[in-house]
């Protein structure tokens, strides 16, 4: 996988009914995005959940029922928040699997931008 695009936010608009948010970039977890409306900070599988996390598919937030956001500009906010942490452990002598090295290199290169874009 490759990191494509330096995105880590997505500002959007709520109409009141839509429930579906697709942000542009890629979340290794469905945890590594955090999700805002009109500034308030909601938790997943209680007010939304994420799809495509872990895949080369941007993620998509769907909002759980009754919890659509109102109208609004730009009052829906994604932002992708990836702990800095490395939770990937090498072992010596064995075989290394390219997707999760690459996994691992695609979460630094994420944490970089974060680090750059706050």
């Amino acid at each position: 996988m490759t990191v494509s695009t330096t995105n880590t936010r997505a500002e959007l608009n709520g109409d009141g009914s839509a429930t579906t948010f697709q942000c542009g970039y890629r979340v290794l977890a469905d945890s590594d995005l955090q999700v805002y409306v009109d500034g308030v900070l909601k938790t997943l599988t209680t007010h939304y959940t994420v799809a495509n996390a872990g895949t080369t598919t941007n993620a998509t937030v769907t909002f759980t029922t009754g919890n659509e956001p109102p109208s609004g500009t730009a009052n829906v906010v994604l932002v992708r928040n990836v702990p800095n942490t490395q939770t990937s452990n090498y072992q010596n002598n064995t075989a290394l699997d390219a997707e999760t090295l690459e996994t691992s290199f695609d979460r630094g290169t994420m944490q970089i931008q974060q680090l750059s874009s706050g």
